[in-house]
């Protein structure tokens, strides 16, 4: 027999003494993972023992089988997407199979945010070419007076001035500065997808014009969607080179009725512009301190799966500084 030949034998049986060694000193995971809620079996989960990078795919009948495991206490994980990830403590003995079963809960998937756009449904808003900007009402702390101020400070680029000083005089916006000559450079303003009057309209009560955005009670408000850019155009037409302000209202809650009422009250007066000795300039007759007021009242509520509801009401009544300035709605 050649010196090679005997070198072979030996660690032929020098690698199947270790293999019985290791075997001995190794045991087998087996179980079985169902869904917690209807315990029907989950296939294609991975279950896997993260300190030793040991892990199994269950089949269709949701058993799974892991090998050579070390003997010894070990941290075992079964997870699958759409499924809370679960874990337990086993114990690994050797040369012997134990049982570790699964039952999954099923999870939310957080996917990618849904912005609603001027075409037909709705798209995913890194899927969206034109820039949208989206103010939640949820994450609004203060207290807000109307559409404007809630805008102010929180739109990259927009410039919102106050317009005038009159009783419902609003804010004057611009998403994109001015853009035309000849048309409007009003944004467009859609309500719950309809849309509404851009431009202000003139008061009765004075020659001042009023921003139509001032007929939305804020506190009916969800959301708003701003959407500017040269692409907002093309979902809208050329109206929308001035930019799009998209207002979404609430919906129906669940549940006991809830009941939030408002009340705002104030005052409004002109501050001296003439000289110490006739700060009004011989105006003071048809001055005052104006008192401003307002109420609003909203109900939510509904019953699971069938139906839900929620209702709205407000009343202002405003006076301005001059005896012509006043607001009722």
């Amino acid at each position: 027999m050649s010196t090679r030949t005997i070198v072979g034998i030996l660690a032929t049986l020098a690698l199947s003494a270790a293999t019985d060694a290791w075997s001995q000193a190794s045991g087998t995971v087996t179980g079985l993972v169902r869904d917690v809620g209807s315990l029907a079996p989950v296939s294609a989960a991975q279950v896997y023992i993260p300190q030793l990078g040991v892990g199994s795919l269950t089949q269709a009948n949701g058993r799974y089988v892991l090998v050579n495991v070390p003997a010894g206490t070990h941290t075992i994980q079964a997870e699958r997407i759409g499924y809370r990830t679960i874990s337990q403590q086993i114990t690994v003995v050797a040369g012997q199979s134990v049982e570790a079963n699964f039952a999954l809960a099923e999870d939310a998937l957080a996917l990618d945010e849904i912005v609603v756009t001027g075409t037909a449904g709705q798209a995913r808003r890194r899927e969206v070419g034109n820039q949208i900007v989206q103010v939640n009402l949820a994450e609004v702390a203060e207290p807000v007076r109307d559409v404007g101020t809630l805008l102010q400070g929180r739109v990259a680029g927009a410039r919102i001035a106050m317009g005038g000083g009159s009783s419902g005089g609003g804010m004057d916006i611009r998403l994109r500065g001015n853009v035309s000559v000849a048309m409007s450079n009003q944004p467009l303003i859609y309500v719950d997808g309809v849309r509404m009057k851009s431009e202000p309209y003139p008061r009765l009560a004075s020659d001042d014009y009023v921003s139509p955005l001032n007929d939305i009670n804020p506190d009916d408000i969800d959301r708003i969607e701003i959407v500017k850019g040269p692409a907002a155009t093309t979902l809208y037409g050329t109206e929308a080179a001035a930019g799009v302000i998209q207002i979404f209202t609430k919906r129906g809650g669940q549940g006991a009725p809830q009941w939030t009422a408002e009340t705002q009250q104030g005052f409004a007066y002109m501050r001296p512009f003439a000289t110490d000795e006739v700060p009004f300039y011989y105006i003071d007759p048809v001055m005052r301190k104006g008192h401003r007021q307002r109420y609003s009242l909203s109900v939510q509520g509904g019953a699971a799966d069938r139906f839900s509801y929620f209702v709205s009401s407000g009343w202002e009544d405003n006076l301005g500084v001059v005896r012509n300035d006043y607001e009722k709605q």
